[in-house]
Formats: structure tokens, sequence, C-alpha cells
């Protein structure tokens, strides 16, 4: 090999140099496109199911979280501050097919027997009725004996995988976990529009990244913490 490119004259040697020259460049390019056409692919995807605004006008509405159950194959977190969307008749029948059929159901919902001032900061995030303190206590009550008496139904029978805690915090998004997707909600609303919403959307957290992990932690956390959850756990 040595010996044949000693034998080559200069114009031999400038062609075969150009025709590499060529060859790197079109290679280069070729891999820096394919490279941009996968980032391209993967941002989109990426924004589709990760970590993007994915859900506008539809996140925690009622038909939400009832497609939800009935799509996950293995387990369900909600966190919530009313049990308004999880003590609705269907999605109660929906999460006890789930829980019989499928996978586990974990909700955090906080406890009817808070204190006033932990009653008026969760009515500056409600955006609708009730107005008082009064039909705030009394809705969260009625919800929360609906939700205890779907726990009590299901816990007569054995190996039923349902947990319900009771917590004195206090969260200002809804949080919802169906297998290993989270969905994060938020919604901003107009003193002068209390019925609807100005913006209400939800990103996607897969649980296994850093961002999911730390969240799920949180869960974890309160559901576990006895200064957090001090009246009940189940």
């Amino acid at each position: 090999m040595l010996d044949y490119l000693r034998g080559l004259d200069a114009t031999q040697v400038n062609t075969i140099v150009t025709v590499v020259a060529i060859f790197l460049t079109i290679a280069t390019s070729t891999y820096l496109l394919r490279r941009l056409v996968i980032n391209v692919i993967r941002s989109i995807l990426l924004r589709i199911f990760s970590g993007h605004i994915v859900l506008k006008n539809d996140y925690y509405s009622h038909a939400f979280v009832l497609r939800m159950i009935r799509k996950s194959k293995k387990h369900i977190r909600i966190m919530c501050v009313r049990n308004e969307r999880i003590t609705e008749p269907d999605i109660i029948e929906a999460m006890r097919k789930f829980i019989t059929e499928i996978g586990t159901v974990e909700i955090l919902a906080l406890h009817p027997d808070f204190s006033d001032c932990v009653t008026e900061e969760c009515m500056c995030v409600l955006p609708a009725p009730p107005k008082t303190k009064e039909q705030f206590k009394k809705q969260v009550i009625s919800n929360h004996s609906r939700v205890e008496e779907f726990y009590n139904d299901l816990g007569q029978e054995e190996k039923k995988r349902y947990k319900y805690y009771y917590f004195n915090a206090l969260p200002l998004i809804h949080m919802c976990q169906f297998d290993n997707i989270i969905y994060i909600g938020f919604q901003l609303f107009h003193r002068d529009q209390v019925d609807n919403s100005l913006l209400n959307y939800s990103i996607m957290v897969k649980d296994k990244s850093n961002l999911g992990q730390q969240i799920v932690k949180q869960f974890e956390y309160v559901r576990d913490n006895k200064s957090m959850n001090p009246l009940k756990s189940k």
C-alpha cells in the first residue's frame, strides 16, 4: 500500500485527497443531518409525551379522570383538596372495577376536620362556589363520607387494593398519577370569572424522570409521615 502511494504523482494524490474530502464532507453532513432529524423527532415526542403542555381545558375534568381510570393498567394515585371528582358515582364505580380487576389506587384527600385558616387557604385556590367556609366544609364532609363508604365497602373483602389517607397539608395544584405518567394540573382564574378558568392545562411527567421521582417522593412523604398524616392511614 505504501509503495503504491509513493508511486502516485501529484495529480493523483490531489484527486485522492479531493475524493476523501468529499466523502468526509458528505459523511459529516449526513451524520449531522441525521442527528438533527433525531433531535427534532425526539423533541416532538417529548413535547407530546413528557413534560410539556399536553392537555388544555380538559385536565382533571370528570371525563378526564374517568377516561384515565379506564385506561390505566397498574396504579392510580390522586392528590386533591376536595374530593369532588373522585366521589362521583361513575368514577367510584370505575375505581371499584379497577381495584377488583387490575391494580392499586392511592388517594390523598383533605380531612374534613381542619381549621378555619386552612379552610380559607383552600377556598383561595378554588375557582367556583362554595363561597363560605361553612358551605365548603359541608361539601368536603359530604364527599369525604362517600369516599369513606367506598373504602369500607372494599375493606369488607380481603385482597382489595385500596388505600385512603387523610392529610393536614395543603397542595396548591392537582396531581394525578396513572401508571407511570404523572399529571400536574394548573389553573389561572380571573377575579370576575369565577366559574371559568383563563388557563387550564397540565404537564405530563414520567415517574422515572428526575422530576417524577421527586413528585413520587413527596407523595410518599405526605402519605407516610405521621406529622403530616396524624389522623388515619388505611
